[in-house]
């Protein structure tokens, strides 16, 4: 089983392998990701970041944030979906209330789509 400790430790990993690959220190990293540096002490530290971040860390590579959930461990498989692509757009630039406001929206969203999936079932 995976835990977040392992995850944190792979997505780490990959980072540091970037990192090397680019030339790029962790500030110049924290910089373009739009992220405070101490973030990145606390993944190689064994915690896991949370979504903010896991933007951050996209955008200061310069590739999806699939990517990134990918190499933490978080997602097996994402597909190239311009409309979840567009989402993450205007993801980044939310304050955190913001955020979480949006995912109270995609809870209620999923929920009255599972319960329609449960009538449909009976």
């Amino acid at each position: 089983m995976t835990t977040d400790l392992d995850r944190a430790n792979a997505l780490a990993q990959w980072i540091d392998e970037q990192l090397a690959e680019r030339g790029m220190t962790d500030r110049e990293f924290s910089r373009a990701g739009g992220f405070a540096h101490g973030n990145l002490y606390q993944l190689r530290s064994g915690n896991l970041p949370g979504l903010k971040v896991l933007m951050g860390i996209a955008a200061g590579f310069d590739v999806p944030l699939s990517l990134v959930l990918k190499k933490a461990g978080l997602v097996d498989e994402i597909e190239d979906d311009p409309e979840f692509d567009e989402l993450l757009h205007y993801a980044r630039g939310m304050s955190d209330e913001q955020l979480e406001r949006l995912l109270a929206i995609a809870r209620l969203l999923y929920e009255e789509e599972a319960k329609r999936e449960g009538e449909r079932a009976r």
